[in-house]
C-alpha cells in the first residue's frame, strides 16, 4: 500500500501504487467544458468532459480531454495528472467510432512548457494543481475542479500570475 508524506500530503514515491482503472464512457458534447490556454498561441479549442473528471485514492486526477482544430478534426484522450509530481499520462485514445484504444505502455511523463498547444501546463497551473507543475497539491475535490473549469479565475493584469477572488 502507499502512504502519504505527512508534511506535504504528496504520495510517498517508495510505496505509491496507481489505481486500476478503465476508461469512462465516451464523451458527449453536452458535457464538454471549454478552457483557454495561457502562455502559448493556438487555434485549437480545448475541453474537459466534466462527467469524466475524478480524483482517485492514488491522488491522480483523471479526465477525458477533447481537442478540436479549426477544421473540426477532433482528438480525444483519457488522461491522468499527478499534481504532486507534475506528471501526465495518456491512458487511452479515442477512436472515431466512439470506442477507446487503451495505451498499455503508457508511462508518466513530466509536464513541461510547450510553445504551442500548452494544454497540460495550463490545466496544471490554472485549473487543477496548487503550485502548478512544481509539485503542489490538488485544488479541491472533483466537484471543485469542475467548477473551476466552468467558472475560471479572473486574472488581475496589474499583478503577474495573480488571480482575483471570485
Amino acid at each position: 500500500m502507499r502512504g502519504d508524506n505527512p508534511i506535504t500530503g504528496a504520495p510517498d514515491e517508495g510505496t505509491w501504487k496507481e489505481d486500476d482503472l478503465k476508461p469512462p464512457p465516451y464523451p458527449q458534447d453536452k458535457n464538454l467544458l471549454p478552457f483557454k490556454l495561457t502562455g502559448a498561441p493556438t487555434t485549437n479549442r480545448f475541453y474537459v468532459d466534466g462527467t469524466s473528471l475524478s480524483i482517485g485514492p492514488d491522488k491522480v486526477i483523471r479526465f477525458v480531454l477533447v481537442v478540436r482544430t479549426l477544421g473540426n478534426a477532433t482528438t480525444v484522450s483519457y488522461s491522468g495528472m499527478r499534481c504532486a509530481t507534475g506528471e501526465w499520462k495518456d491512458y487511452a485514445s479515442g477512436r472515431s467510432n466512439g470506442t477507446w484504444a487503451v495505451n498499455e505502455g503508457a508511462q508518466w511523463e513530466r509536464i513541461t512548457y510547450r510553445d504551442h498547444n500548452n494544454y497540460q501546463e495550463t490545466l496544471a497551473k490554472d485549473y487543477f494543481c496548487f503550485s502548478g507543475v512544481s509539485g503542489g497539491g490538488i485544488m479541491g475535490d472533483a466537484k471543485a475542479l469542475v467548477n473551476r473549469l466552468k467558472y475560471p479565475p479572473v486574472r488581475d493584469s496589474r499583478i503577474p500570475n495573480k488571480e482575483l477572488t471570485q
